[in-house]
């Protein structure tokens, strides 16, 4: 096909179009690498997660989906920390009301025993808000026990944020695996 005016770049124009070329193959090229190690990522820790999950009689199947409600978030650090969530900072604590011994309240030992079960660190709510305070009380926790969560807040698990999400994953995995 011969070359009309219209048709005809100057060199340092073909050269430039040239190079841009190689660019957006290159970035496609990281793009699909990063792509692919996002979706490696996710099954590994999908796997880890389900690993200690299963201890509690949980399963996930998608790590964005299944940990933005925050009862999974929960249920996973109590199995690694072996602690029942939230525990409160010793100066809430000393703060909170004392409960009345038993003889006071209505009803006998096992009314006692029921309420303690009733005592669900969870919102059991299905908005948002619900949502956003599981989160919050699962990275509260970390916090307490001086994770470092850099950049990560309630509303980013909630969202289903990919990165942040698996971040959040690696350094629960680093606190209570590798310490």
């Amino acid at each position: 096909m011969p070359l009309s005016e219209s048709s005809y770049l100057p060199p340092a124009a073909f050269v430039l179009s040239h190079v841009l070329g190689i660019a957006g193959v290159l970035y496609w090229r990281s793009r699909s690498r990063e792509d692919e190690r996002d979706r490696v990522q996710k099954k590994t820790f999908t796997k880890w997660v389900n690993k200690h999950l299963m201890k509690v009689r949980k399963h996930i199947n998608d790590l964005y989906e299944d940990l933005r409600d925050g009862h999974n978030l929960i249920s996973l650090l109590e199995v690694l920390s072996g602690v029942k969530l939230p525990v409160e900072p010793p100066a809430e604590r000393s703060l909170r009301l004392v409960r009345a011994p038993a003889w006071c309240r209505a009803g006998s030992e096992e009314r006692e025993e029921e309420d303690d079960d009733d005592e669900e660190p969870r919102e059991k709510g299905r908005m948002r808000f619900h949502r956003l305070q599981n989160v919050q009380i699962a990275l509260d926790f970390l916090k307490q026990r001086q994770v470092k969560l850099v950049n990560i807040r309630n509303d980013d698990i909630t969202d289903g944020n990919p990165k942040l999400t698996l971040g959040l994953i690696w350094t629960i995995i680093l606190h209570f695996q590798v310490k």
